[in-house]
């Protein structure tokens, strides 16, 4: 097992330019204002230091009625009213096929509007995403096509979408139950709503809160947040958005530089990526994220030498094995593909290459006819020239024989 070090890899600088700089391209779009109160994330950092809930007694506060603490508030959407006053739409969402979130320079703006409207219009009295109907989430959607330059109607675009409304829809949930858990008895927190929600919807939360299941669901979700060993430093901001914006920092350095050999052999993007969200002040967070980039590092310097093609993706599939649902290394916005996907790519690939045999076979044949064609024309080319002379012959003589 390798000794925690400091960072010495030569893509430190490059990729550190990488997160300032992108975070200067989104100065004009991130206002202070637009933070989302909480994050699905951090919801499962939090929900590892609940205490038990097992009794309706709790002693985390001792004043029925908790000080509020100053704070940012709940997020409004100011930029996006603002923008929808001047009658325009916010562009800069890009979501792409085959992955599970949205990115682009308006990416967390989007992400928080619909934190915003799924608590405005999402129903209070249910509490799973699941259970929430088409027609409940119809509105949030005609909303966003009405603030967003999207395509709502494209079955990818509204499953990221749905997918982003569940988590935000189980964070407001979350927000809920530390609220609850402020106080001492059910009694107690019934009488004290979080925020703005209504009387009569709060106390549902309350008794859901004291639901055996949703008792046993926290539990396990403590102790699955528990099993995680490696941590990250990425924060909120989502792997997909940090690998489009290093994307977009390597083309404007493509365009700006002349391309060398180092330029083609320096290592993939993904590879970049976990060096810079799982390090702090140049030090690994981890002694397993040490061991696991060498291992990576070691790979990728073998395919070089090998002259062997690799992608980052392969590479962190390799070394970290991806988990059901996501691939390590990149967020639960990269899927990993299906057998299914996996069996049909390589009989696509199977046909595609058997075809393009077939086709070079062809040109061949082609061009072996044409040769031929061009032979029998430049014979027949020929054969036409010397009965042409020969015509040409007989006719001179005939003109010089005696009357």
């Amino acid at each position: 097992m390798p000794v925690l070090s400091r960072v010495s890899s030569p893509s430190q600088i490059t990729t550190n330019n990488v997160a300032v700089l992108s975070q200067k391209s989104h100065a004009s779009i991130e206002t202070s204002n637009l933070t989302e109160t909480t994050l699905s994330l951090d919801q499962d950092q939090n929900l590892s230091a609940v205490p038990n809930d097992s009794t309706t007694s709790r002693s985390t506060t001792h004043d029925a009625s908790p000080i509020k603490k100053r704070g940012r508030g709940v997020t409004t959407g100011f930029e996006v009213k603002k923008r929808a006053k001047e009658g325009t739409k916010i562009g800069g969402i890009i979501i792409k096929k085959g992955v599970h979130l949205p990115v682009g320079p308006a990416e967390k703006i989007f992400k928080m509007e619909i934190g915003v409207l799924t608590r405005k219009y999402a129903p209070k009295g249910v509490f799973y995403w699941t259970d929430v109907t088409d027609a409940d989430k119809q509105p949030i959607l005609v909303k966003l096509a009405g603030e967003f330059d999207i395509d709502i109607e494209d079955p990818h675009t509204k499953k990221v979408i749905d997918k982003i409304m569940s988590r935000r829809f189980t964070s407001f949930k979350h927000r809920c139950h530390m609220h609850y858990k402020k106080f001492k008895t059910f009694d107690e927190a019934s009488k004290h709503p979080l925020d703005n929600i209504k009387s009569e919807n709060w106390i549902t939360f309350c008794k859901h809160f004291e639901d055996e299941k949703f008792k046993a669901q926290s539990v396990a979700n403590r102790g699955n947040r528990g099993m995680m060993q490696v941590p990250h430093t990425s924060a909120s901001k989502s792997y997909c958005q940090r690998l489009y914006e290093m994307e977009m920092m390597e083309q404007d350095l493509e365009e700006s530089m002349e391309q060398n050999q180092d330029d083609i052999n320096r290592e993939p993007i993904e590879m970049k990526l976990y060096f810079d969200t799982h390090h702090k002040n140049g030090i690994w967070i981890h002694l397993q994220v040490q061991e696991n980039y060498e291992q990576m590092k070691a790979m990728w310097e073998k395919a070089i030498f090998d002259g062997d093609g690799i992608t980052g993706r392969e590479i962190l599939e390799n070394v970290l094995k991806p988990k059901s649902g996501y691939i390590r290394g990149l967020g639960y916005g990269v899927k990993p593909k299906k057998l299914r996907e996996v069996e049909l790519e390589a009989l696509l690939q199977a046909e595609k290459t058997e075809s393009q045999a077939r086709n070079n076979e062809l040109t061949k044949q082609i061009e072996s006819q044409q040769t031929v064609i061009n032979r029998l024309q430049e014979s027949f080319d020929e054969l036409m020239f010397r009965m042409d002379e020969l015509k040409h012959q007989q006719e001179g003589g005939n003109n010089s024989s005696p009357e």
